[in-house]
């Protein structure tokens, strides 16, 4: 269920920005599909809020999330502008 409300949530965008901290407190816990979900969803309804929580999620072991963050960071434009010697670091990954 949480999955599915992850997912709806990112398709809602902008409109589901009340919904971010409960993301955001996702992307902290254990179940990685759960956590690509939420990052995906986070950069969809592109909120500055987020980007803190996904520049730490360029750090993570897991690949796949690490992916997803820096296009979910993408996403919110930017704002995220802060992310960008992050995101250059991963070319030498």
């Amino acid at each position: 269920m949480r999955l599915n409300a992850a997912w709806l949530l990112g398709v809602l965008g902008p409109r589901a920005r009340d919904a971010l901290p409960a993301l955001l407190k996702i992307l902290r816990e254990g179940d990685p599909q759960l956590r690509l979900k939420a990052v995906w969803a986070a950069g969809r309804i592109g909120a500055e809020a987020a980007v803190p929580e996904l520049m730490r999620r360029l750090r993570e072991k897991d690949l796949s999330l690490r992916m997803s963050a820096a296009t979910a960071l993408g996403d919110i434009g930017t704002p995220a502008r802060a992310c960008l010697k992050d995101l250059a670091a991963m070319l030498d990954d």
